[in-house]
């Protein structure tokens, strides 16, 4: 699978998680969460869309196509405060009462994995004199910060699949009464 591909397909799951969760968050700050995970994957689809120019790219032969992703990647920013919205939300939500802890600790990891993404870029291109280049291994920090999100986003479907299960398996109980 190529690196659009990938990128995509996390956008897919972030759309499929607000379809499955959005009538589990009610409240305003819910709502807030739910839409930066939108924009999240409007943000990775762009990305997706759009190569990226190389790293060694000068200022007056960017692309629109290396703008374009850039923006996409720009727009992804959102989800570390999606997931922070969502996480709480849900923590505080009886009906996940079984997973507060699962949640607390993903969504943490998502958080902390933004943070390092984050420092260490600003680290890294500092060393650099201010520019990207080569030397600076900018993919690195960006895929923990994936990897954090895909963690956070399996504990989240874990829960609401098991938590759909239960309320199948319910309903078949009801039904056969």
């Amino acid at each position: 699978m190529d690196h659009g591909a990938r990128i995509f397909s996390l956008a897919l799951s972030f759309v499929t998680l607000f379809v499955a969760i959005r009538s589990q968050l009610p409240t305003i700050v819910g709502r807030i969460g739910l839409t930066l995970l939108l924009v999240s994957a409007l943000g990775l689809t762009i990305a997706a869309i759009f190569t990226t120019d190389p790293i060694t790219v000068s200022e007056n032969a960017v692309t629109t196509e290396g703008t374009l992703h850039n923006l996409g990647g720009t727009l992804g920013i959102a989800m570390p405060f999606a997931a922070a919205l969502i996480g709480w939300k849900l923590a505080r939500n009886p009906g996940w009462s079984s997973a507060k802890q699962p949640l607390f600790w993903a969504t943490g990891l998502a958080l902390v994995a933004f943070v390092v993404s984050f420092v260490s870029l600003g680290v890294m291109v500092s060393q650099n004199d201010g520019k990207f280049g080569p030397e600076v291994l900018v993919g690195w920090p960006n895929r923990f910060e994936i990897l954090a999100y895909s963690v956070w986003l399996m504990v989240v479907v874990a829960k609401q699949a098991l938590r759909v299960r239960s309320q199948r398996r319910r309903s078949r109980k009801a039904f056969r009464r």
